[in-house]
């Protein structure tokens, strides 16, 4: 079904805002597949068939698939005058793959596409199983002026550790630390420290899943950067969230 998916050209993207918490009014935008379902309607999550595609070897495909279409918005965009930022998941085969920075510093430069326009998300967890790889990658990443994300932050024991060898733009902050975040002091203390020494350091945070309003708020007053979540906007075929709705 996956074969057959890339070749029928199945796979859909969606995209969820990535807003400033502090007047930064740039288009962000996460960048998410989906799989259109063969027998109906229905799209398929990629926590269903993306542990499926590693374990058979596509998950390179399907990324570089991601990649293209990707590219191919952020033209679009370029075009109508909106310089858009897309932040773009990678999977743990893809960031041992030797061909994607040849294919990717090739599509930078013939498209001509601005610095920090494309960032590359990984895991927390991909990362410490990958040192060597990640750390080569973040240092090609800055060459060709691609950003890099390390995801699901905060989880591991000593995650800081982890920036002395790989050179990160944003952080985004391990979702369970948003579980009842208003009232667990214990979260918003983790959280804090992480974005006080991720500001020490030059980095940006995301808080990711934010649950409501009131979470935006206690996130605003720790310095977080900027916030995604279903209440703000969940993932959507379309790119039309108003980024200065919350400026400021």
């Amino acid at each position: 079904q996956l074969t057959r998916a890339l070749k029928d050209d199945r796979f859909v993207l969606h995209y969820q805002p990535i807003i400033s918490l502090h007047g930064d009014t740039d288009e962000r935008y996460e960048v998410f597949v989906r799989l259109e379902a063969e027998e109906s309607d229905q799209l398929i999550m990629p926590q269903d068939f993306l542990p499926a595609a590693e374990r058979i070897g596509m998950s390179i495909a399907i990324d570089r698939w991601v990649l293209f279409r990707t590219i191919k918005e952020f033209t679009k965009k370029q075009s109508e005058g909106i310089q858009t930022r897309f932040f773009i998941k990678l999977s743990a085969p893809s960031i041992k793959d030797d061909t994607l920075m040849d294919w990717l510093t090739y599509q930078v430069k013939e498209k001509n596409i601005p610095a920090n326009s494309l960032n590359f998300e990984i895991k927390e967890s991909v990362a410490i199983t990958n040192l060597k790889s990640a750390k080569n990658l973040s240092q090609k990443f800055k060459t060709i002026g691609c950003g890099f994300v390390l995801d699901d932050f905060g989880a591991g024991a000593n995650p800081f550790q982890l920036l002395e060898h790989v050179d990160v733009d944003y952080i985004r902050i391990d979702r369970d630390l948003m579980n009842d975040l208003t009232e667990n002091p214990q979260n918003q203390e983790t959280i804090k420290r992480i974005a006080t020494r991720a500001t020490e350091l030059g980095k940006f945070t995301i808080a990711q899943h934010v649950p409501d309003a009131s979470s935006l708020s206690v996130l605003w007053g720790m310095g977080v950067n900027f916030i995604q979540g279903h209440f703000l906007q969940e993932p959507l075929p379309e790119m039309e969230y108003d980024f200065t709705e919350i400026s400021g």
